[in-house]
C-alpha cells in the first residue's frame, strides 16, 4: 500500500465520517472487552490564506443600490484558519454482535481554530480575537444486519452529500477564506449547495454487487430568502441510489439522489408580505403571494479512476435550494416563490506515487431570477446569478499521519444586472490525522 492510499484509509473515520463512517472503522482502540469496542479518531488542520478581492467600480455600484454579498470597496485579507473541514474529534462505541446485529454509535465534535473576523468597528460584537467555534455535527446510532442498516441521529444529509465528499477542496480551502469564524466554503455555493448535518432516520439496503440504496426522513428546515416559510408539518424526504465497483480495471463510482420538502407560511409572514394586518391565509391569494412552498431537487455524479488518474463530475438542479446553504439565504423571492437553482463541478486529479498528488477543478452554482426579482432590481436589491471557482491544488503525504497542501483559487461572482467581482485566494497548510 503506497503512502497516499495509507493516509486515505487512515483518515477515513475522522474525515469521511461525513459519509457516516462506522465506529468499528476507527483506528485507535481505547478498549476492547467482551465484544465491546471504544475508540476515537480525528484530525487537526490549519491554513494561511491570502485573499485579494477587486473593488467594484463607481458604475457597478450605481447600477443598483445593493448587490447581494458584494464587497463594494474590495479587500486584501490574510487569515489563519481551518479549511473546508474543521478539526475532528470522533468518539465511537461498538456493542457486541448479538443475534446477527452490529450496533454502534458515534459522537463527533468539530471545532475551528480561527477567530471571528470583523471588518470595521461597527461590528465589534463579532470579536476580532474571539473564535474557536464548536460544531456538534454528528450524534447517531446505527444497527447493521443482513437486512441492511438503520441509522438514527444527526449526520450529513443524503441530498448532494456525495457531491461534497468527492470534491478535492474537502482537504483544502476553496472559496470563502476571508469570511468569519466558521470553516471556509470549499465549493459550497460554487458547485453544490451545502447539504448540512441534519437529524434523521435513514435506511440503507445491503450491497447488491456494488449497488446500494438509501432512503430517509429528516428534520425539516424553515425555508428562507426574501421571505420565509416557517411552518413545517411534514418531514423532509431524501433518497439515494449509488454504485461502486471495478469495470475492466477502471474504478467506478456513480450516484443519483433527490430531496423534497413542503413548508407553510404563517399568517404573520403573509400579512407582512401583503402589507396589511390580515391574519387570514386567504389574504395571500388576494395580494398574489404564496401561502405554501414546495422545494426539492435532484443531483448526481460519476467518478472514474485508472492508474493515478481520477476524473469526477457532479451536478444538481432544483427549486428553492438556495445558492449556498440548503433552503436558506436566497431560496424564496419577495412573494414567497421558490427560485430555480442549479450547478456542477468538473474535476481531475493525478497521483504521482510516493504521496504526491495534483488536482484541478472548475465549478459554479447558479440562481434563476423570478419575475418579482426582475421588478425589484431598480429599487431594492439584485441577486446573485452565478458563482464560479477555478481551483488548483497540490498535496503531499509526508507519512500516513501528515499531509501538506498548497492551493490557488480564482473566484468570480456575477449578479443578474451584469455586475461581477473577482477574488483570488492563495493558501498553504496541512493536516495531522490520527
Amino acid at each position: 500500500m503506497n503512502k497516499t492510499s495509507k493516509i486515505t484509509a487512515f483518515a477515513a473515520p475522522a474525515i469521511m465520517a461525513l459519509a457516516v463512517a462506522a465506529p468499528s472503522e476507527a483506528k485507535i482502540l481505547l478498549m476492547g472487552s467482551g465484544g465491546w469496542e471504544v475508540s476515537f479518531d480525528g484530525s487537526v488542520n490549519g491554513f494561511y490564506s491570502f485573499v485579494t478581492t477587486e473593488e467594484l467600480t463607481t458604475t457597478d455600484v450605481s447600477t443598483n443600490a445593493t448587490h447581494t454579498g458584494a464587497d463594494a470597496d474590495g479587500e486584501d485579507t490574510s487569515r489563519i484558519t481551518v479549511g473546508l473541514l474543521p478539526a475532528v474529534w470522533g468518539m465511537n462505541v461498538k456493542a457486541p454482535t448479538t443475534n446477527g446485529l452490529d450496533m454502534s454509535a458515534r459522537i463527533g465534535l468539530y471545532p475551528s481554530i480561527q477567530n471571528n473576523r470583523r471588518k470595521n468597528t461597527s461590528q465589534a460584537s463579532t470579536g476580532g480575537q474571539n473564535g474557536g467555534n464548536l460544531d456538534l455535527r454528528e450524534i447517531f446510532f446505527a444497527v447493521d444486519g443482513s437486512f441492511g442498516k438503520v441509522l438514527v441521529g444527526r449526520t450529513l444529509g443524503l441530498y448532494q452529500g456525495k457531491n461534497i465528499l468527492t470534491d478535492m477542496t474537502l482537504f483544502g480551502v476553496g472559496a470563502g477564506a476571508a469570511s468569519g469564524g466558521g470553516t471556509t466554503l470549499g465549493r459550497i455555493g460554487w458547485g453544490y449547495v451545502y447539504p448540512n448535518f441534519n437529524a434523521g432516520i435513514r435506511y440503507t439496503t445491503p450491497d447488491f454487487n456494488g449497488v446500494t440504496a438509501q432512503v430517509g426522513i429528516f428534520d425539516p428546515s424553515t425555508i428562507g430568502g426574501s421571505q420565509t416559510a416557517t411552518e413545517t408539518n411534514q418531514p423532509r424526504f431524501e433518497a439515494e441510489l449509488s454504485y461502486a465497483g471495478n469495470v475492466n480495471g477502471i474504478s467506478v463510482s456513480a450516484w443519483v439522489n433527490g430531496m423534497y420538502q413542503e413548508a407553510q407560511r404563517s399568517t404573520s409572514e403573509i400579512s407582512t408580505t401583503c402589507g396589511n394586518s390580515s391574519n387570514s391565509k386567504d389574504s395571500a391569494t388576494a395580494c398574489g403571494v404564496n401561502s405554501s412552498v414546495k422545494v426539492g431537487g435532484g443531483a448526481g455524479g460519476l467518478q472514474i479512476g485508472y492508474g493515478g488518474f481520477t476524473l469526477t463530475g457532479s451536478g444538481y438542479m432544483g427549486t428553492g435550494l438556495g445558492t449556498t446553504l440548503m433552503l436558506d439565504t436566497d431560496a424564496l423571492d419577495a412573494k414567497g416563490t421558490a427560485r430555480g437553482h442549479h450547478g456542477y463541478i468538473a474535476q481531475g486529479t493525478y497521483a504521482f506515487g510516493q504521496g504526491t498528488s495534483i488536482g484541478a477543478s472548475y465549478g459554479e452554482s447558479r440562481a434563476e431570477e423570478t419575475n418579482t426579482d426582475k421588478l425589484q432590481r431598480a429599487s431594492t436589491t439584485v441577486g446573485i446569478e452565478s458563482q464560479g471557482l477555478l481551483d488548483f491544488m497540490v498535496w503531499h503525504d509526508i507519512n500516513k499521519n501528515w499531509r501538506v497542501v498548497a492551493e490557488y483559487g480564482l473566484q468570480e461572482r456575477e449578479w443578474h444586472d451584469g455586475v461581477s467581482q473577482d477574488s483570488t485566494n492563495v493558501s498553504v497548510g496541512g493536516f495531522l490525522f490520527w
